[in-house]
């Protein structure tokens, strides 16, 4: 469980520091907000990114964890799913009011997060509603495919489902991430 769990603690950080930030500075500027969406994202994907290369490339090799996958592999990865997970905050961001809403919603998700990516609990056994929440989560069909990269040993082309996915989370957020930053009530104060 420690390459699951390892994945999950980057999307719950990542959750916890863009919707802190994000709830601390409601100001947005009256330019065109999908600009300003990609570049937050863009933002958070770059500090992200070394926050990974950290986590998935050195600490395995420090404390000895077993590692099949291909750097590469897994770089190629974590672009679209940093890039869904920083959509899918910005859009979470939109519905807290306190800058420390984040961090109880976000340990008390701790556990289902780890059953929704079908790794402790197989994806075919759940209900038809749990999969579509499994779908809808950036960290699961990322946790899915990071398994197979790096406990398994696949390549890329047997990740391409978990790969169209997130791409297709990365599509799917980006547009919802602008409408709710569009129309949110906080950008009518300033």
């Amino acid at each position: 469980l420690i390459p699951p769990v390892m994945i999950i603690i980057i999307f719950q950080t990542m959750m916890i520091v863009v919707c802190m930030n994000e709830v601390k500075s409601k100001r947005y500027l009256q330019t065109k907000k999908y600009i300003i969406i990609l570049g937050k994202a863009f933002s958070y994907v770059m500090i992200y990114i070394v926050f990974s290369v950290f986590f998935l490339g050195l600490l395995p090799l420090i404390f000895n964890l077993p590692h099949y996958g291909d750097f590469i592999d897994i770089s190629i990865l974590m672009i679209p799913y940093l890039f869904a997970s920083s959509f899918f905050a910005l859009i979470l961001s939109s519905f807290f009011t306190d800058a420390e809403m984040p961090l109880f919603f976000i340990v008390v998700m701790s556990v289902p997060l780890v059953f929704l990516t079908g790794i402790s609990y197989p994806l075919e056994l759940m209900p038809w509603h749990w999969k579509i929440l499994h779908y809808l989560i950036p960290v699961a069909p990322a946790t899915m495919a990071f398994v197979k990269l790096d406990c398994m040993g696949a390549d890329l082309i047997h990740i391409r489902p978990e790969m169209i996915t997130l791409w297709s989370q990365c599509a799917v957020y980006f547009i919802i991430a602008v409408i709710t930053k569009k129309y949110h009530p906080d950008n009518y104060k300033y």
